[in-house]
C-alpha cells in the first residue's frame, strides 16, 4: 500500500535471495522488505509518454506532495496529497517556495533524459528484434 517503483523490484528480490545487508543494489532501487523500509520517505520519479497517455508528463511524488510537468504545454502543477488525494487543487500559489523546490528537484532528475522516441543511443534496431516486437504487437 506504500509508494514503490519498478526499480525497487530487483533490490527487493536481491534482498530476499542474498540477504537484506547486501550492499550491491542494482538500478538504485530499495529493498521494500528490508528493516526500516516502511519508515523511509521515498521520492519517486514518474513519467508517461504519448501515445500511451494523452500527454508526455514527468512527476515527482512522495507520500505528501506531487509535482507534475506536462511537456506538451509546459504546465506545472503541485499538489498536497494529504489534503487533496484526488489532485484537484493545485497549491502552487499557496506554497510557492515549496512548489519551486519540488520543480527544481524534478528538473534536476530530468536532465540528461533521452526523448522517448530517440531509438536508443544508436537509433538502429536489427531485423530480428524488429520482427519480434512486431509479433508482440509493437
Amino acid at each position: 500500500s506504500d509508494l514503490a517503483s519498478v526499480a525497487d523490484l530487483p533490490a527487493t528480490i536481491l534482498g530476499l535471495v542474498a540477504g537484506p545487508d547486501d550492499a550491491s543494489r542494482p538500478g538504485g532501487g530499495r529493498d521494500l522488505l528490508a528493516p526500516g523500509a516502511a519508515e523511509a520517505e521515498p521520492v519517486l520519479f514518474l513519467e508517461t509518454h504519448a501515445p500511451q497517455s494523452e500527454a508526455t508528463r514527468f512527476a515527482l511524488t512522495d507520500r505528501r506532495y506531487k509535482v507534475i510537468w506536462t511537456e506538451d504545454d509546459g504546465v506545472w502543477e503541485f499538489y498536497d496529497l494529504r489534503e487533496d488525494p484526488g489532485e484537484t487543487d493545485d497549491v502552487s500559489d499557496l506554497r510557492p517556495e515549496l512548489a519551486e523546490r519540488w520543480r527544481r528537484n524534478l528538473q534536476e532528475r530530468m536532465e540528461g533524459l533521452a526523448p522517448p522516441d530517440s531509438g536508443g543511443a544508436e537509433g538502429v534496431m536489427d531485423e530480428q528484434t524488429r520482427e519480434m516486437l512486431e509479433s508482440l504487437g509493437y
